[in-house]
């Protein structure tokens, strides 16, 4: 006797399989695209490193290379305005050093206290601020920003790391594009942020 039960069964079986098999080999095919992506973005960071390091090396003036950095990392990363803000040892107030944007003659004849705003808690704490919402944020100077008339849809602000201090901050204001700063510009960022603090270690024990 014909069993119609049987052949039905089988084509389920091999349909399970088959699906069983498509499923593995698109996970492995979005396992190898991870790698892929994680390869490459390593890659440019070497590359981004080995470019700060020769603009180092090939540097004469502390200010100069400090702008040219600053300039680059804006470019990188996407930002409208952007500073270094430098701690003073024996106050501990932030000072910016470089700055770019459209107030930055303005910005660079301000002085924040040890502390104040996003810069300054990033400077105290040694930990990376990544302000969607700068106006909501209590750590935003809003006079600042009223005073400058200028007021940064977001904020994104690593520290510089010194070999025995922090030595202030880097911070980028208004991401290009009207986006927010994502966890790829905080990598890249602080990523950034070593070459420079090295490059004003070094510019100090010359």
């Amino acid at each position: 006797r014909y069993d119609s039960a049987t052949p039905l069964a089988s084509q389920a079986a091999i349909a399970v399989e088959n699906s069983k098999l498509y499923q593995s080999v698109v996970r492995k095919n979005q396992q190898l695209l991870t790698a892929q992506t994680a390869l490459e973005r390593r890659m440019r960071e070497r590359d981004l490193l080995l470019e700060m390091q020769q603009q180092i090396n090939a540097a004469t003036f502390l200010d100069e290379l400090l702008e040219r950095l600053l300039m680059r990392t804006s470019e990188l990363v996407g930002a409208q305005a952007a500073g270094i803000l430098l701690r003073d040892e024996d106050t501990g107030r932030l000072f910016f050093r470089s700055a770019l944007g459209e107030r930055q003659e303005q910005v660079r004849k301000l002085t924040l206290a040890e502390g104040q705003g996003i810069a300054g808690w990033v400077t105290s704490t040694g930990k990376a601020a990544r302000v969607n919402e700068p106006a909501a944020d209590e750590r935003h100077c809003t006079d600042i920003a009223d005073q400058l008339a200028f007021r940064p849809r977001n904020i994104l602000c690593v520290p510089l790391m010194g070999q025995e201090s922090i030595l202030g901050a880097i911070e980028l204001l208004s991401k290009v594009g009207g986006g927010n700063f994502d966890e790829d510009d905080e990598r890249l960022l602080s990523l950034i942020a070593g070459s420079i603090a090295q490059a004003i270690e070094l510019a100090r024990y010359k």
